[in-house]
C-alpha cells in the first residue's frame, strides 16, 4: 500500500484599492466616490456606510480561507468609538461603485457578517485592522461564478447601536500617501 500526503499551500495575498471608483460612501442613500473620506457609522438620524472592492485578488475557488483581515487608514477628523458591521458583497465579481441612489445600500449582502466595534481615535494615515473576516471572504469565493481573479466588495454598515462616525481615508484622500483600504488574506489551495 502506497501512502499518499497533501500538498496544500499556504499562501497570503494583499490587495489595496487602486482607483477612486473602488471605494465610496453613502449618507442616507446619496453616494459619494469621490470624496477624501469614507465615512462609517450614525449621527443622530443620518447613517453612514462604506464600501471597499478589491479587484484582481488571485484566490482559487474552493481555497479554505484560513483568515483576512480588512485594514482601514484613519481620517484625522472622524470620532472614535463608532460600532459597525462588515458584510460582504453576495455577488461572484462585484463591480465599481457609481453615484446612484443607494448604490451601497441596494447590494446585496452576504449572509457571514462580522462585528467591528469601538473603531479607535489614532493618529492619521494609521491602519487599524478588523476582526477576522474570513468567513465572509470565503462565502464569497466560495460561490459557484468565483473565479480567481475576480473582485470582492467589503460592506460596512453602522450597527443598531452605533451613536457616533469614524472616517477612513479615501483612495482621493491618500494623494499619493500609499494609505488606502487593504484587504489580507491568509488561505490554502
Amino acid at each position: 500500500m502506497k501512502a499518499t500526503h497533501s500538498t496544500n499551500t499556504t499562501k497570503t495575498i494583499q490587495a489595496k484599492i487602486t482607483a477612486g471608483k473602488w471605494d465610496a460612501y453613502e449618507k442616507n442613500g446619496v453616494l459619494s466616490v469621490s470624496d477624501s473620506i469614507l465615512s462609517i457609522g450614525k449621527d443622530g438620524t443620518d447613517s453612514y456606510r462604506s464600501g471597499y472592492t478589491f479587484t484582481n485578488l488571485t484566490i482559487p475557488k474552493g481555497a479554505t480561507i484560513l483568515s483576512a483581515e480588512l485594514l482601514l487608514p484613519y481620517n484625522w477628523r472622524g470620532g472614535a468609538n463608532a460600532n459597525t458591521i462588515l458584510y460582504g458583497e453576495a455577488a461572484d465579481n462585484s463591480g465599481q461603485f457609481t453615484n446612484t441612489l443607494n448604490n451601497i445600500t441596494k447590494r446585496q449582502r452576504t449572509s457571514s457578517s462580522v462585528e467591528w466595534n469601538n473603531l479607535p481615535k489614532v493618529s492619521w494615515g494609521k491602519f487599524i485592522g478588523s476582526p477576522d473576516v474570513g468567513s465572509i471572504v470565503g462565502e464569497v469565493t466560495g460561490r459557484a461564478g468565483w473565479v480567481s481573479g475576480n473582485s470582492l466588495t467589503i460592506l460596512q454598515y453602522e450597527a443598531a447601536n452605533a451613536t457616533n462616525v469614524w472616517e477612513a481615508i479615501s483612495y482621493e484622500g491618500c494623494d499619493g500617501c500609499n494609505c488606502t483600504a487593504i484587504l489580507r488574506v491568509q488561505n490554502s489551495s
